[in-house]
């Protein structure tokens, strides 16, 4: 994550939160989430999460969630922006190193997240 823009009264604590979306994942762990890192505005985090998913679809199914958050303890977890990736963009090349823009148009209602990009 690099040169965050938000705005706090209080200590910042950025990590990321990583969901896998798609068919057949109701029996598996679809969310991870990193290591808060205190005050900085471009945290670096070198994590590794490995997502278990069904054989019945290819990874074209499927879409890595990635939310930037400002950790806080008393209350809920403030959303800085989120990006989404195509898992076959990820397995066409084998690895990924790659600078992804966070998106502020976000929704969330009784339907669940809506993500403008």
């Amino acid at each position: 994550v690099n040169g965050l823009l938000w705005q706090t009264n209080a200590m910042f604590r950025p990590f990321v939160e990583v969901n896998t979306v798609g068919p057949n994942l109701n029996d598996r762990k679809r969310k991870f989430g990193t290591k808060t890192k205190s005050n900085t505005w471009s945290p670096k985090y070198n994590e590794t999460f490995q997502f278990i998913l069904s054989s019945d679809d290819g990874p074209e199914a499927y879409e890595l969630h990635l939310s930037v958050k400002d950790y806080c303890f008393a209350r809920e977890d403030r959303i800085i922006g989120m990006t989404v990736i195509q898992l076959k963009d990820l397995s066409e090349k084998g690895s990924c190193a790659s600078w992804y823009p966070l998106v502020k148009n976000i929704n969330m209602d009784e339907t669940g997240l809506t993500i403008l990009r």
